[in-house]
């Protein structure tokens, strides 16, 4: 019987898919068919995938303050093979997910010993509706910042426990990749640091002179981004304003708020499937803040995953609720921070050891949470209305490219004033450069045209002082032609709905033309 094993023997087809390699076919699979549904019903790009679309057309050290260039540098490089398209964005969404899902079946396996409890814990994120189904239907950013979050804590594992130069180079790299993601990983790392200093054995080895040997390798990596952020006095400047509290407009009233939310959202962020754990093992409550034992190893790393997520939480209140007095953020953007709870609380799980009946339960749960968020997300691309609100797979941005293009416009410069209409451009015109209005660069290559897409609001167009000002700066007099496009629907009669937008195009210019 494997140690913690909800079950005492199972046959070697299922030894498999307990085992690091068939979770991970298992989790590609399940990726497999989501990317592919995804392709089948719409080949928009989703929430926040245009954005990112529009800035991998070139390649740089560092894109904006709000976060490192890592994903964008492995979008760039996908796209060079695959193209502009959603294809890119899934395969390097699903790939980053697969290794979440790989990592947390290795620290769950290594903390509780068996297999099961590891295989239960991945299963586990079908339940958590972050993970079910906004990662579906955004998630750029935050699912290599998850990524990188449970590799540097399976890392920093295998050098509390190790100690090897393999293990401290592995760990430095790691935090210099993690530099390039998101900045909560930052927050991330100085509560893994601090909840390891708690514990003598893991001090030790984190505050090492190998590791300190190694900090040139961390800094070498995040370089490209850290030169980038101080090129420019204008992006250290929105660096440090994003950082700095405005402490002269704190209210009480305001700063109970951003500690009440502090407290809630880490919570919110993990349901509903942290609700579903105590309702279905009730003995969980028993041992749940129960102190390990120090002679055991596996009950040290438990102790220390719990200390760095109740750091997490504790400067969660202190700085964003009380320094801050931050409220209403959004909740997906704690998803990387609070991951390893599921990890810790699977743990906690297992150690209470509940009878194979509740365990046949929440597997139950589990796989009915994953059946019927596949359901209702077909429903969202399929059918659209009601299941879905803005319904951006059914925008007819296709039409809108095939009639751009019989006006003549195949490269040259592309301006428009929605990111969403440039993003969902660029995959039909890959050569032309394609720039937001009011960040122009103001120039048109010579023999190349201009072409301007400009979005309406029923039947009129957005932003005409911004327009009549753009038309002006590239010298155009004619007004842009208003085209209706009708939605196509699997079910419905075409025009059941339809999209408008300005167009208007300048023929290509003999000498380059540069309106700055």
């Amino acid at each position: 019987m494997i140690p913690g094993s909800p079950c005492r023997r199972f046959p070697a087809r299922k030894e498999f898919f307990l085992s690091l390699p068939g979770v991970m076919i298992a989790v590609a699979i399940y990726t497999f068919v989501h990317g592919t549904t995804r392709l089948i019903a719409s080949k928009n790009l989703g929430e926040d995938d245009p954005l990112d679309n529009l800035l991998v057309q070139t390649l740089a050290n560092g894109y904006t303050t709000e976060h490192g260039p890592l994903y964008n540098w492995l979008l760039w490089l996908l796209q060079q093979v695959m193209g502009p398209g959603p294809a890119s964005f899934l395969v390097l969404k699903y790939s980053l997910l697969t290794g979440v899902a790989a990592f947390i079946f290795l620290i769950t396996r290594r903390l509780t010993g068996s297999p099961w409890w590891a295989f239960i814990a991945v299963e586990s994120l079908a339940a958590v509706y972050q993970t079910f189904w906004r990662l579906h239907e955004g998630f750029t950013h935050r699912v290599g910042t998850m990524f990188l979050i449970m590799a540097t804590l399976w890392a920093a594992i295998q050098l509390a426990e190790h100690g090897r130069w393999r293990d401290t180079i592995l760990f430095s790299l790691l935090i210099g990749l993690g530099l390039l993601s998101e900045h909560w990983f930052i927050a991330f790392f100085v509560a893994l640091l601090l909840a390891g200093s708690l514990q003598p054995r893991i001090r030790e080895r984190l505050f090492s002179a190998r590791l300190l040997a190694c900090l040139p390798l961390t800094l070498l990596i995040a370089s490209p981004y850290l030169l980038w952020l101080s090129g420019e006095p204008q992006r250290l400047n929105e660096l440090v304003a994003a950082y700095r509290p405005d402490l002269a407009s704190h209210s009480p009233a305001g700063m109970l708020a951003g500690a009440r939310d502090a407290l809630l959202l880490p919570i919110l962020v993990l349901a509903p499937w942290i609700f579903i754990v105590p309702a279905t093992f009730p003995g969980v409550w028993r041992g749940l803040w129960q102190a390990p034992s120090p002679a055991d190893g596996g009950a040290n790393l438990l102790r220390w995953l719990r200390d760095m997520l109740v750091l997490q939480l504790f400067g969660l209140v202190l700085i964003k609720g009380l320094l801050f007095a931050h409220s209403n953020y959004a909740v997906h953007g704690l998803l990387p921070m609070f991951l390893p709870t599921v990890i810790w609380l699977t743990a906690k799980i297992s150690e209470s050891q509940p009878s194979p009946r509740r365990i046949k339960a929440f597997m139950i749960i589990l796989l009915a949470f994953t059946a019927t968020a596949y359901g209702m997300r077909a429903g969202n691309l399929f059918v659209q209305e009601p299941f879905c609100s803005r319904c951006r797979w059914g925008i007819p941005y296709a039409e809108l490219a095939n009639d751009i293009r019989a006006r003549g416009f195949s490269d040259g410069l592309l301006i428009t004033n929605s990111v969403h209409t440039g993003g969902n451009l660029r995959p039909y015109f890959p050569q032309a450069r394609i720039e937001i209005a009011g960040q122009s660069t103001g120039s048109i290559p010579t023999g190349q045209s201009l072409a301007i897409v400009w979005t309406t609001n029923n039947g009129k167009l957005d932003g005409e002082k911004e327009l009549q000002q753009l038309l002006t700066e590239y010298r155009i007099t004619k007004q842009p032609d208003i085209k209706h496009f009708p939605w196509q629907h699997h079910w419905r009669e075409p025009g059941y709905r339809d999209a408008a937008w300005g167009i208007v195009l300048a023929p290509p210019a003999a000498t380059e033309f540069d309106t700055h």
